[in-house]
């Protein structure tokens, strides 16, 4: 337990220094587009991004992510709209990311003695 608990905040602090010197930076590329002119983020109700697209695109095209879209719709509600604000709400939900794949595969997949199950092939 200690040698897993070990490996996993080193993994979060190499991870949290690598993307903290971005968090002073401003918004950009398609941070205006997606942030800051997407209408969407307005609603009162979020499930509503996975109904409807914006900028002309379709709903699950590349640029209109419904689940970045309700990220940014939550850190707006509950958050700031500040870049560090969204940078910073963007590197929490990546080391929650970090957190629960190493969990799974320390305890599903090298714990048990195989990487994965797959079926003989023909």
């Amino acid at each position: 337990m200690l040698k897993q608990t070990a490996a996993i905040t080193t993994l979060l602090i190499l991870t949290a220094l690598v993307f903290s010197s971005g968090l002073g930076g401003e918004f950009v590329l398609e941070d205006s587009s997606n942030i800051k002119h997407n209408p969407i983020l307005a609603e009162s109700n979020p499930l509503i991004v996975f109904t409807r697209s914006f900028g002309g695109w379709s709903l699950f095209e590349a640029g209109n992510s419904p689940l970045s879209t309700l990220t940014f719709w939550a850190n707006i509600n509950f958050g700031s709209f500040t870049p560090f604000s969204f940078k910073t709400f963007n590197l929490v939900l990546h080391l929650l990311t970090i957190f629960v794949l190493f969990h799974f595969a320390y305890n599903h997949i090298f714990n048990k003695g195989c990487l994965l199950y797959t079926s003989p092939s023909p």
